[in-house]
């Protein structure tokens, strides 16, 4: 049997980065024979910050926030980034902090996973009152 991609799209993929990145990861999935659920441009509840991706295969699941910079970036993990031009000089980069932004998008998705399973029992859920993200 051949293995299935099923795609969940919560808003239109404009970016032409994102497109090659779904299309190529569809066929890298597909060749692979890996079955595989990818949820694209959604906003998990009580977040404001889209998430670009989320791809979820029997054996695990993968959150992806997709970056097309035209430059080295400069930035630690809190605080602003920037991007350093040919020239030397730094601009900021518009977005958030791309790090903040995948960490939030990752808690937000397991609150998003606990509030599910509380609604039914038969769901798995991490022992002891852990979070979904670090497993």
């Amino acid at each position: 049997m051949k293995p299935t991609i099923d795609l969940f799209i919560g808003s239109p993929i404009e970016l032409q980065s994102e497109k090659d990145f779904l299309g190529k990861l569809s066929a890298e999935l597909l060749a692979r024979g890996r079955p595989a659920r990818i949820f694209a441009n959604f906003f998990p509840p009580k977040n404001p910050q889209q998430i670009d991706f989320l791809v979820v295969t029997p054996q695990c699941a993968c959150h992806v926030e997709l970056k097309r910079l035209s430059a080295p970036v400069i930035g630690g993990l809190n605080g602003c980034w920037s991007l350093r031009h040919p020239d030397g000089s730094l601009s900021p980069l518009e977005a958030k902090n791309p790090y903040r932004q995948a960490l939030d998008g990752k808690h937000a998705i397991s609150d998003q996973m606990h509030a599910f399973a509380r609604t039914d029992h038969r769901i798995p859920v991490p022992p002891a009152g852990g979070k979904f993200f670090k497993h």
